[in-house]
C-alpha cells in the first residue's frame, strides 16, 4: 500500500490482510479463555471479557469496513484504518479502572 496509497485494490488488500490478523487474535484470546491455566487465578475475568468483546466487535468488523470503503473511497479507507488505530492506543476505560 506504501507505493500505491491510491491503488483500491492494495489499500482493500491491506484491510483484508490486517481484518485476518484480527481475526486470528480475537481467536487466540478466546481460546486463552476457555483453556484453563492460561490466564492467573488473580486477574479480573469479567474486564477480560469486555476486552474481548471489544477486539471481537471492533477489530475485525472495523477492518472489513475499510477494506470495502476502498473500493468506494480511498481516503475514507485511510480514516477507517487511522481510526482503529487510533482506538488501540489510547487509554479505554477497562484499563482506567484497573
Amino acid at each position: 500500500m506504501g507505493d500505491y496509497p491510491a491503488n483500491q485494490l492494495a489499500v482493500s488488500f491491506y484491510g483484508m490482510v490486517m481484518f485476518m490478523m484480527a481475526l486470528g487474535f480475537v481467536l487466540i484470546r478466546a481460546h486463552m479463555h476457555r483453556t484453563a491455566g492460561l490466564v492467573q487465578e488473580h486477574v479480573d475475568r469479567s474486564i477480560l471479557r469486555r476486552g474481548t468483546l471489544y477486539s471481537v466487535a471492533l477489530g475485525p468488523v472495523a477492518y472489513a469496513i475499510g477494506a470495502s470503503l476502498a473500493w468506494i473511497n480511498v481516503i475514507a479507507a485511510f480514516v477507517c484504518y487511522a481510526v482503529i488505530a487510533l482506538y488501540f492506543v489510547l487509554p479505554h476505560s477497562t484499563r482506567a479502572r484497573r
